[in-house]
């Protein structure tokens, strides 16, 4: 059986990905933000980018998640929020 042909290259996002990671220290480095503020615009576009993806293509795995899934995923963040990250 053949495998279906991705819709994106996966060479491609790794090689944007690879660049998108490199050019980030150096943006960070050049703001003038405090680093709570850096992570949340970090984050926040990360979620913009990220969330129409998923939400198109896992929308079944995500309609899926039990309780015990979500509530994990919520302590996630809200450890993450405490620690200072978010």
């Amino acid at each position: 059986m053949k495998m279906p042909q991705p819709v994106i290259n996966p060479y491609l996002a790794v090689i944007l990905g690879v660049f998108a990671a490199a050019f980030s220290s150096i943006f960070t480095k050049a703001a003038e933000a405090p680093p709570l503020i850096i992570a949340l615009y970090r984050l926040g576009f990360t979620v913009l980018l990220l969330a129409p993806v998923t939400l198109a293509t896992g929308w079944r795995e995500l309609r899926a998640m039990g309780w015990r899934d979500v509530v994990l995923a919520c302590g996630a963040v809200k450890k993450q929020a405490h620690v200072g990250e978010i």
